[in-house]
Formats: C-alpha cells, sequence, structure tokens
C-alpha cells in the first residue's frame, strides 16, 4: 500500500483567503467550511466580472467531505447523494481532516445520477481539493466527472494532463454542452506533492478553471449539461483514466 503523506498543515492555495469566525484558523473547526466553500464557489463566479452572476445565489448539491474511515460509503453533507467506494483508502490526512487515497486503476467512487447532480443550463462550480506527485502515465487521469462521451450526450470533466513529456502535470477542465464543446487548461505544475485546491466553472459566456487563485477562462457558450449518468471521483471508470493521489473537500454547486 501507498505511504501517502503525513502532513496535515493547510497548503496556500485558494482557501488561503478565509478564515473561520472568530479568526480561527480553518484546520480548528469542521463546522466553518460551508461557509469558506460558499466564499470560494461565488468568488469563482464574480472573479475579474466575468458575467453577471445569477441573483439567487449557489445551492450546494453535493459536498463530499472524505471523513469516513471504515466501510464502502462516501457521505454527501449537503443532501442525498451518496457515493459507493471501491478500493479507496481510508483516514489518509487530509487537506483538511481526513482523505480518500486513491490507488489508480480499480479505485473509484461513484455517486448516483440525480436530478439535483444535473445542472442544466444554469451555472456551476466543482470543486476538490487534490494531491499528487506524479503526472499520469496515461494522456489523462480524471479527478471529478458526470458523464461520458460513450453515454451521454452532455457532461463534464475535470481531470489531471500530463505535460513536459510526461514530467509535469496540469489540470484540464472540459465540457460538452447541448450547443458545443469547449475545454480550459491550467498553468504551471500541480504534480508535486502539495495540496491543491481546484475548481472548474462554467457560466452562460464563459467556461474557466481556478487552481490556487489562478484564474484562467476561454469564452465559450457551450449550452445545458444534463445526463442520467453517475458522478465519480478517481477514475472515469474501474478501468480507465484513474488517478493517483489524495482527493479531498469535493463539491458540487449550481447556481438558481
Amino acid at each position: 500500500m501507498r505511504a501517502w503523506p503525513k502532513d496535515r498543515t493547510l497548503k496556500p492555495g485558494l482557501v488561503r483567503v478565509a478564515r473561520a469566525d472568530n479568526h480561527r484558523p480553518m484546520a480548528q473547526t469542521r463546522r466553518s467550511l460551508p461557509s469558506l466553500h460558499r466564499l470560494l464557489i461565488g468568488g469563482a463566479l464574480a472573479i475579474g466580472a466575468l458575467a453577471a452572476p445569477p441573483a439567487a445565489g449557489a445551492a450546494t448539491v453535493g459536498l463530499w467531505h472524505m471523513d469516513e474511515t471504515t466501510g464502502a460509503t462516501m457521505a454527501d453533507s449537503a443532501g442525498t447523494n451518496h457515493g459507493r467506494l471501491r478500493r479507496v483508502d481510508l483516514g489518509v490526512p487530509g487537506f483538511l481532516g481526513t482523505a480518500f487515497g486513491f490507488r489508480g486503476v480499480g479505485s473509484i467512487a461513484t455517486v448516483a445520477s440525480s436530478a439535483a447532480l444535473n445542472p442544466g443550463a444554469a451555472p456551476f462550480t466543482a470543486t476538490v481539493r487534490f494531491l499528487t506527485n506524479g503526472a499520469p502515465n496515461d494522456d489523462s487521469a480524471d479527478m471529478m466527472r458526470k458523464g461520458l462521451s460513450t453515454n451521454a450526450k452532455t457532461y463534464w470533466k475535470m481531470e489531471v494532463r500530463p505535460y513536459d513529456s510526461g514530467t509535469r502535470a496540469r489540470i484540464r477542465c472540459y465540457f460538452q454542452g447541448s450547443r458545443r464543446n469547449a475545454s480550459v487548461y491550467s498553468s504551471g505544475n500541480i504534480a508535486d506533492g502539495a495540496w491543491h485546491t481546484v475548481q472548474c466553472l462554467k457560466q452562460n459566456r464563459i467556461v474557466g478553471v481556478i487552481v490556487d487563485g489562478k484564474l484562467r477562462t476561454k469564452a465559450a457558450r457551450v449550452g445545458s449539461i444534463s445526463n442520467g449518468a453517475a458522478l465519480t471521483l478517481g477514475a472515469k471508470s474501474r478501468s480507465d483514466d484513474a488517478f493517483g493521489g489524495l482527493l479531498d473537500e469535493a463539491a458540487l454547486d449550481v447556481y438558481i
């Protein structure tokens, strides 16, 4: 079994801009996470005045703390979109509390499709904290996605892509909508053994990626995204595009 890093310290990143109530460090309280999470997702649509955000704000439709230490269930703290775990290491020191360790091929967390997990035409943001030590051996490794080209006409994914002859890696956010597809890449190497925060975001006129507060966008009207496929974390499937590393504090937010 892989020896995961034991450092529990919060690393610099997008979350460094916020602290919990009464100025307590985020590592001291789980209850402060929802307010921090809303700050992150609100900022994702507001940064750079990309587009006018929806008036009603965001609904967190999935929030997976990944703090389980036994069993095969990944609890959804925002609702009933619980997941099933397969060959995932539990109780690993994480970004906040504990995390899940994904070993590569065969490791996956699967959440059954639901109406709440389908944003349709609404803007949405997918967020996850991750740590990985190396670039994927394959052409990509999926951290979070909903839908495949083989089972859905519209889908989205957050993946790690190798570059520089496979010595480094970056994030790609990909969206296949009802109108067109679009993707956007992060900058800089993220396969460095440190914790990072990534967000993939879709608005009416743009798509974007934020890694540790660094935003990159592309103008694109991709249209509506909905499908009946499962949401997966850590892999595309049991046998394909598997991620090797740690995932923690994943979320999906839809702006209604």
